[in-house]
């Protein structure tokens, strides 16, 4: 089974946190809309908060 995933840094005033899109939970086209939102856009990040590999807060995004 491949996982196609999409990172991506979100940084506010309190920091920065890594935000993950896998296709098979974001879907394709909503992965293909996202990748035209210009840099320095504000977002809102809807999805799941999860410790990362790192030990690292990330979100699984379930959508933007």
């Amino acid at each position: 089974m491949s996982r196609k995933l999409l990172f991506f840094d979100l940084v506010d005033s309190t920091g920065k946190i890594q935000v993950l899109l896998e296709e098979k939970s974001f879907g394709v086209e909503n992965i293909k809309n996202f990748a035209k939102i210009p840099l320095e856009s504000g977002v809102e990040v809807k999805g799941k908060l999860t410790l990362g590999c790192k030990g690292k807060m990330e979100i699984h995004a379930e959508s933007i």
